[in-house]
């Protein structure tokens, strides 16, 4: 599966254009995402189910803001110590180069882990021309892998 995630690019988009990343995912999943082993406890296998928020599902060439945070979720219970850049890799479609941020697990209201979803949280910027923003602006291109 591919998905792709854009950055809008026209002079009348500029202001979004600061604010929003494209992201173009390119799925490679395999049976044993993130560690989980080949199937989960009832034998079912262990599957990415959705990318995106809480909002709704991530979807090919769909706009995101440069903080908002990215949701994985999966069919089982996620071993948390097996995420990391390495299982869930978000690169520039153009030359690779690894977005900024950290992974957490999602919490419920009451402040209990909800183990089947996975939280990368794009590092915030702190400069005014978002040069140190985990998701770069300005028309740049994602991709999204997720490997076992």
């Amino acid at each position: 599966m591919s998905h792709s995630i854009h950055q809008p690019a026209s002079r009348a988009d500029h202001l979004k254009r600061w604010t929003n990343v494209s992201l173009s995912l390119s799925l490679a999943l395999s049976a044993t995402a993130c560690g989980g082993g080949e199937d989960g406890p009832g034998g079912e296998p262990f599957l990415l189910e959705q990318i995106g928020s809480p909002s709704g599902e991530l979807s090919e060439g769909a706009t995101w803001s440069i903080n908002r945070p990215i949701e994985f979720v999966f069919s089982e219970p996620v071993d948390f110590s097996t995420v990391n850049a390495n299982s869930i890799n978000i690169l520039t479609q153009q030359g690779g180069i690894g977005a900024l941020g950290e992974f957490r697990t999602k919490t419920d209201a009451f402040g209990e882990a909800i183990d089947n979803v996975v939280v990368w949280q794009p590092r915030c910027p702190l400069q005014s021309d978002l040069s140190d923003a985990g998701l770069t602006p300005g028309g740049i291109d994602y991709r999204i892998l997720v490997n076992g």
